[in-house]
Formats: C-alpha cells, structure tokens, sequence
C-alpha cells in the first residue's frame, strides 16, 4: 500500500513538474500587445492564432491573454492606432486602388487561424463582406444594433436584400466593411463606417419576396485595404452548373431557433447549388405545402446536414468562382431565407442575382450620371498609357477614372489607353471640360466584371491595332480583325474585340468622326414612307448570328417602354406616328405620368456604340382603350402619347397601320423584342434585339389549340386576338 501511495506522489509531482514546464513555455517574457501593434520581421512566417485562447469553454492555453495578442519584442512594439476606421502607418499592405473585384485571400491577411472549433473565415478571406446596423435609442442611448448583411459592389454601393432595409429609414442605416470579429478591435487592419444615402428597392419586390434585392448607398466610399474590396456581379449569361461548391457566411446564428446564438467571427460555409426543380421539390416536404412554387427569382444550396446559413445571416453573398478563372468570384446569390438551418434535404433560398442583374447595371449607370470634376494629371496629348497605376476617385454616387491633359481638345480627345491583360476595363466615355481640357471618364459599371482579354490586339499581318467602334475605322478589311468591316460577328470568340460593335484598327486607318455625324446626334436625312424595313439592318450584316438577332435598325419602328425611375425594361411598342407608341395596354397600366419612357432606335442594350444613336422621349399620357378588361385581356391596346416627336432617321421610323377588312391570311409576320429565349426560369433576356418570322394562324384552330392546355376546352378566343406562331420558335 505504502508503494503505491508513495507511487501516486510520485505521479503527481511529476505531474505538477510537466505543467510548470509548460506554464512557462506558455508565458510571454516580452510583452503582450494586439498583432497589428508588432512589427513582423519580413523573414517570419504569418503568425498563427489560435481562437480557442481565452475562450470560457476552452481549457487552452497561450502566452497572451487575448487571441489576438501575440508577445512581441519591446524593440517591435508600435503604439496602439488613435483612430480606429481610418488608415494609418500600419497597413502597410494596403493598396494603392481597389483590385480588380472578387478576388478573395484564400490564405487570410496578416496571421493564420489554428484551432478553429468551427468553419470561421479567415481574417479578410472575403473583403467583400459588410456588416449593416442599425443605429437606435436604446436605455437612453443611440446604439448601433446588428441588422443584416450585404457585399461590397463598387467602393460606395451595397447589395443587400430588401426585406431587411424595407421597413428601416435609410438615414438610421450604416455599413461597416473590413469587420471580422465584432467583439474585437484588435485585428490587423481596421473596420471602415459609413452612413446609408439611399436605399433603392427592387421596384418588383413583394410579400412573398419575389426580387428581394436593395442597393445601398453609401454617404461616403470606402478606401481599399487588403480586408476592404469589391465582388463582381455574374458575367452575362453565366449561371452556377448544379453542384457548383460555392462559399456564403456571415455572423449569423449557428442553430434555429431560440437556442442558436450570433457568431462572434464571420463564419465561412460552403455549399452546392441545387437544381431549381429538385429545390421545390424538398420545400414542398416542408410546412410551405405541396401546392408551394418556387419563383424564377429564388436560387437554391445547400441541403447538408449541419452546414448552412441562418437567422442574421440574410443578405450576405453567396459567392461562386469565375468559371476559367483561379480565385475570381462572382456573386450568383443573396441569402435570403429557409425552412429551418442546416436542415439534411433542405436547401436554403437565395435571391439570385442573374435576373437582377440589369436592374442592378441600370441603377449603377444612373448613380453614375453625374459630372465628375477632372483630375488635374498632366498626360502628354495622345498619351498611351501601358501597365501603370492610375489614381482613382471616388466622387458624386460611383468610381469615376478621370485621365486628363491641357494639350488636348475636343477634336483629338485622349481616347487611346491602353492597360494590360488580366487588368479592369471599365469603357470609355469622352467628355469636355472647361477650356481644352478633355476629360476620359471610365464607366463604373463594368469594374464589376473581370478583365478576359486585352484592348490592343495584333492584326493578322502582325501590326498593332486599337479596338475602336467600327464607324470611326476606315474601311479595310486586312486590319479590321473582328471577322471583315461591316460584318460584325456576335458570337464570342477570344482573338476579337470585347464589344460586337469595335473593330480593331490601325491607328492609321482611324478617324476623327464628323461633328455632324457623332453618336448623340440623329443624321438629317429621313426615310420615305412607313413601314420600311431595313433587310439586313444598317452599317453591317451579322454573322454567327444563332439566336435570330435582328440586324442594327432592321425593324425601325421597334421601341423599348422603360421605366423612368431606373431605366429598367417594361416591355416593348411600336412607333406609328412620330410622337405615339402603340403597346399592350397590360404592359402599362397603372402607370401614371412621368413614371414610363420610351427608347427608339435601341438595338444592343449593352452598348451605345452603334453609328447611330437611339432617342428617349418621356411618355406624358397613356390611353388605354375603353374596353379593356385586365382579366381577359380582350381590347388589350394602348397608345403612348410622348413629350415630343422623336426625329425620323435611318434606323428610327413608323409602322403602317392595316387598312379597314385588311387580310392578313397571306402575310409573312415578325415578332420582334429583346424578351426571354425561352420560358421559365431556364429563360434569359436578349441583349440585341431578336426576330421571330411566325405564321398567322386561324382563329379556330388557334381556339382548339389552346383548349387543349391548361385553358381547358371551355376557352373561347375574343375576336380583339389574332393568333401566330406554331408554339416552336
């Protein structure tokens, strides 16, 4: 007995020896400060920090109290930041602009994280991220109060989901960016606040969140950090493949219901799309019925067991790599709800940003409008600028690139720049400024999008050429590389300009288009007659044209009806006298004065480098015929009454009207729009105006054609339709 209990003093002793041991290879003997307060010597690895340090529920020890301090040799101790939100000697990885958007730091800034208990993100892995609060009274104070989240588009405009900000003043709203831990200032590089502007809701955003979308803006930009950058929209026409692993977070709850608790550290989960169908499918399992629809504007991931987003979590992004790319994201989603968290065959519901995103580019262009004041940078006339740093500015709502040079003028505008592959291009507009000063402004818009390939190509002869539209080249077709002068191809192809409509040409062989004759200003002559279409179209013939592209001002009378809040689409019309569109009056009703535009001689809704540019003119009146029934649909016309007549051109022109008892059994029809290529949420808007030929089809057979449908055999077909078309296109 005595041996063993001299046995377990024995064990204890030692015991007590390998935990003093270990106390005081734990104990700091220089001094404990946060890590951004301790110089790195440049030879050293990351720091890594473990999160389990100081926490109650871990039995963990290091040698600093606090996670986040690291013992640092008095010589290498720097004081503590006065200001925290600002930029200071210490973010010494700041850069100089903001890089081009959705890159993510995969390997954190500045430390690495060890002993994760659960899926934290990296400290800065998704600069992007922005924490929305609340300011509010609260026991006789104004407290900030955790609302929501949302994703950093351009340095002062944020995506968020509607139903967080619909009900909050906008002026009671502020964004944080760079946030990490909210219970700690000690990271690396500090958070960044500024105060909501304005908020702009989806104007078709309902009770049943159907477009769930807002736009912050911001009072004040953010400046770019290593933690603080932009995330890039969806490049056209790209959805997520099924199965796509694509990564959200946020500092939501990390269970539902009342036991879930707020993370401290923004969370990281990664999670597959789902199809749409196989998503309704699960939901239709859950309370919401088996009657439930999932709306064309929702995108489903997720449906792991224990892996998802939660309560606190909506608006956060849901982020999926560029496809060809290495570390480039796009955000293909908004979280915005869900049956329950990490609930296994439930997948959580996103608002998929594809069907918003002209919404979203409309907003932005016209947050952009604005005149931005130049940038006094003296550039030599003519500059060709390759590779270097610009200086951005962030004035008025958007970024603005402002180039400028007192040597230049109105005629010789600077107007060649060059960047190199893999850098942001954002466009070109020229505007004049006092004087001669001639001022290049970049549009912000796509700084949402990566680069894919660079502005200066080589001809096929191996001479450099410049991507210019193709009405300011001269006519020869060995150096207009985009397929031959005046045949413009609109499918992708790698080798050629980024625009359908540029051409690569010479700097010899370009011109200085005529004052008379620029974009913004129609041409003098006008067509003869109405109803004259342009076979072909106007300038150029397409090729590679797979979607029944209409040729540029084929179809003249064709207009766009856009909403003047936003400049979103509405729907389609047609000009049947100078100043009157003739529509569906479905299309506008309930639409009072000054709230619709129309857009004639559109063509590209991307671009404004055709020859020949399209004309707005307000919409003062809408009349809408007597008997129109809204259920129906019988009677279904209304004219347009505009502010002013648009001018007859080349590619803006009237549609005859039939003659009385007019048979049109004989004719060969077109449809004409910039509507989806197909239906349903599998669908995707035109950009370039497409054409239908359709045959007419009887009255009666179009009857019996539709009774077989869901219409059932009691529909009858009012005498105010004609019908066309043989249900294939």
């Amino acid at each position: 007995m005595k041996l063993l209990v001299g046995g377990s003093s024995a064990l204890v002793a030692l015991l007590l020896a390998v935990l003093q041991v270990a106390v005081a290879q734990n104990t700091c003997t220089d001094r404990c400060v946060p890590i951004k307060n301790c110089i790195q010597n440049e030879d050293d690895p990351p720091p890594e920090v473990d999160l389990r340090v100081g926490q109650d529920d871990s039995d963990v020890v290091g040698k600093c109290a606090h996670y986040l301090d690291v013992c640092c040799p008095e010589d290498n101790v720097i004081e503590d930041p006065s200001n925290h939100g600002q930029a200071t000697d210490l973010s010494t990885t700041e850069p100089e602009k903001f890089r081009p958007c959705g890159l993510r730091n995969p390997d954190g800034v500045g430390f690495r994280l060890g002993g994760s208990k659960v899926d934290e993100a990296e400290f800065g892995e998704f600069p992007w991220t922005l924490l929305v609060m609340e300011m509010m009274e609260l026991f006789d104070e104004r407290k900030e109060v955790y609302a929501c989240v949302a994703s950093l588009l351009a340095p002062n405009v944020a995506l968020t989901v509607a139903h967080c900000v619909v009900n909050r003043t906008a002026t009671n709203l502020v964004v944080r960016a760079g946030e990490w831990d909210t219970r700690s200032d000690s990271e690396l590089l500090p958070t960044q606040d500024s105060n909501v502007k304005e908020v702009h809701i989806h104007e078709r955003y309902n009770k049943h969140h159907h477009y769930d979308v807002a736009l912050l803006v911001l009072a004040k930009p953010f400046y770019p950090a290593e933690n603080v950058q932009t995330i890039c929209l969806p490049p056209p026409g790209v959805r997520p493949p099924v199965g796509t692993e694509c990564i959200t977070g946020g500092w939501g709850k990390d269970k539902f219901g009342k036991a879930g608790v707020y993370q401290q550290i923004l969370k990281r989960v990664t999670l597959p799309i789902v199809e749409s169908a196989d998503c309704q499918k699960s939901l239709r399992k859950t309370r919401l019925g088996a009657k439930y629809t999932l709306h064309s504007t929702f995108l489903c991931a997720g449906g792991r067991e224990g892996a998802d987003v939660c309560s606190g979590d909506g608006g956060a992004a849901l982020v999926c790599s560029v496809p060809g790319t290495e570390g480039t994201f796009y955000q293909a989603g908004v979280v915005a709800w869900g049956i329950g968290c990490g609930d296994a065959n439930i997948p959580g519901v996103y608002a998929n940003v594809a069907p918003v995103r002209e919404w979203i580019i409309d907003n932005l262009k016209a947050l952009a409008r604005a005149l931005v004041p130049a940038l006094k940078a003296s550039f030599p006339k003519m500059t060709i600028v390759g590779g270097g740093r610009m200086v951005l500015l962030f004035v008025g709502a958007l970024v603005g690139l402002m180039i400028t040079s007192h040597n230049a003028s109105a005629q010789q505008p600077i107007d060649k720049i060059f960047f190199p592959e893999n850098d942001t291009i954002l466009g070109f507009a020229n505007r004049v400024g006092e004087g001669d000063t001639v001022a290049t402004t970049k549009d912000p818009l796509d700084a949402l999008l990566p680069t894919q390939r660079p502005m200066t190509l080589l001809t096929a002869q191996g001479e450099q050429c410049t991507c210019v539209p193709y009405f300011t080249c001269r006519p020869q077709p060995e150096f207009a590389e985009q397929n031959k002068f005046n045949e413009i191809d609109v499918t992708y192809n790698p080798e050629s300009c980024q625009d359908v409509l540029d051409v690569c040409c010479r700097e010899v062989d370009s011109l200085v288009v005529p004052l008379n004759n620029t974009p913004g200003q129609p041409p003098a002559g006008k067509p003869k007659g109405c109803g004259l279409r342009n076979i072909g179209g106007i300038d150029f013939t397409l090729t590679g044209n797979f979607n029944n592209e209409a040729g540029f001002g084929e179809f003249p009378w064709t207009v766009a009806i856009v909403k003047t809040l936003d400049g979103s689409s509405n729907c389609g019309g047609s000009l049947i006298h100078p100043n009157l569109v003739l529509t569906g009056a479905h299309c506008v009703q309930g639409f009072r004065q000054g709230q619709l535009k129309i857009r004639a001689g559109e063509w590209d809704t991307q671009t404004t480098k055709e020859r020949l540019p399209h004309q707005e003119r307000a919409v003062v009146r809408v009349n809408t015929h007597p008997e129109f029934n809204p259920r129906s649909l019988a009677n279904d016309i209304a004219i347009l009454e505009l502010d002013k007549p648009v001018q007859l051109t080349d590619h803006i022109n009237v549609v005859c009207l039939p003659p009385a008892n007019y048979d049109t059994r004989r004719s060969d029809c077109f449809a004409t729009g910039w509507g989806k290529n197909q239906f349903g949420v599998a669908g995707k808007y035109s950009v370039i105006m497409k054409k239908v030929p359709l045959p007419l089809v009887a009255s009666s057979t179009c009857e019996r054609q539709l009774q077989a449908t869901r219409l059932t055999s009691r529909f009858r077909l009012h005498q105010t339709f004609i019908c066309a078309g043989s249900g294939h296109v």
